[in-house]
């Protein structure tokens, strides 16, 4: 066989047994036979683009373009072959939504008016205050996010805690009669002394600051001090000890143990043993073991007391008083006197 290499013309000359090719011509755009039945062209060999779909052609748009359904290749274009084609924003190999390209392949964004798995809205446009976000998340007051036209959003629907049931700041007035949010009470005035004062505070007896109705405040619990629990300041002889004195019987009365000045008194019969007495047995009678001074009556302490005749300072007889305080008689030893003592 005989190749031509240039462009003009291969020659094959070929011995078969057929008659009818002697032998055959082949030109760029295709075949000729030449034999006894004359000279005819074959079909040229298969070429993309010629808008005949021959394998392994997929498709045939009669050009070698990419972009237009039908490939320079002649392979179909289709969403999810991974390849953006001219009717295509993305192609990301599957025909899945969510995923930032849809099954469609078109972009996936918020704004797009359509909502993905990832969004909660999508109102076609990315401005906020109109239901839904410029991220695409509902908006809703007392969702706990200060969406677009909320002042404030505490994640609750309550009025008085600062941010009021539509999410607008709430202004807290004392005296507006509502109790807001950090007062303890609102009494629709702006006065104090009447249990609420002028800042919305609970006044109350021990809080430290004095009130109309108060005599004195001094934040304590201790009663006995210059400022009784009852905010009132001790007096003598409101029966309350306070306020520096030493007794407090509920009277201005001396003589009865509590002076009218409230110091203890030295008083002996008032029934209490008070300084430099020796005893108080409530009456100021002798002869009952407390003397009418508050001395302990007893015998031999060198006084004579009633019922005592004498009082030597002993407890020993004959020595002119007994031993019981009595007198004795002045007789000679081993004589019996008459008050049945017998001297030695």
């Amino acid at each position: 066989m005989i190749h031509f290499t240039p462009r003009t013309y291969t020659l094959s000359l070929a011995f078969a047994a057929s008659a009818l090719a002697l032998f055959t011509v082949v030109t760029a755009g295709g075949a000729e036979y030449v034999g006894a039945l004359g000279r005819h062209r074959s079909a040229p060999p298969a070429a993309c683009g010629d808008n005949m779909v021959v394998a392994p052609e997929e498709c045939e748009d009669g050009n070698v373009r990419d972009g237009d359904g039908c490939s320079r290749l002649c392979m179909r274009e289709y969403c999810g072959d991974g390849k953006i084609s001219r009717y295509e924003q993305c192609d990301d190999r599957n025909s899945r939504d969510g995923d930032g390209c849809s099954a469609s392949c078109r972009r996936e964004f918020c704004g797009d008016a359509i909502t993905q798995k990832n969004e909660e809205c999508d109102d076609g446009n990315i401005g906020s205050g109109d239901g839904c976000t410029s991220r695409c998340v509902t908006e809703a007051c007392g969702n706990g996010r200060e969406d677009g036209g909320e002042q404030c959003d505490d994640g609750n629907l309550l009025d008085g805690d600062g941010c009021s049931t539509f999410c607008i700041l709430e202004t807290v007035v004392c005296g507006n009669g509502v109790v807001d949010f950090h007062e303890q009470c609102d009494d629709g005035n702006p006065h104090s002394n009447d249990g609420c004062s002028a800042t919305c505070r609970t006044e109350w007896c021990g809080d430290g600051i004095r009130q109309w109705s108060e005599q004195c405040d001094d934040g304590d619990k201790v009663n006995n001090d210059f400022c009784g629990n009852d905010c009132r300041t001790p007096v003598c002889g409101d029966g309350m000890v306070g306020g520096g004195e030493e007794c407090d019987d509920g009277n201005g009365v001396s003589g009865d143990g509590c002076s009218m000045s409230c110091t203890t008194e030295n008083v002996c019969g008032n029934g209490r043993l008070d300084r430099s007495e020796d005893c108080d047995d409530g009456n100021r009678v002798d002869g009952d073991g407390c003397t009418s001074g508050c001395r302990s009556e007893l015998c031999g302490n060198g006084k004579v007391e009633a019922p005592e005749m004498c009082d030597d300072g002993n407890n020993v007889d004959n020595d002119g008083c007994t031993a019981r305080c009595l007198r004795e008689a002045r007789c000679k030893p081993g004589e019996r006197c008459k008050n049945s003592s017998v001297a030695r």
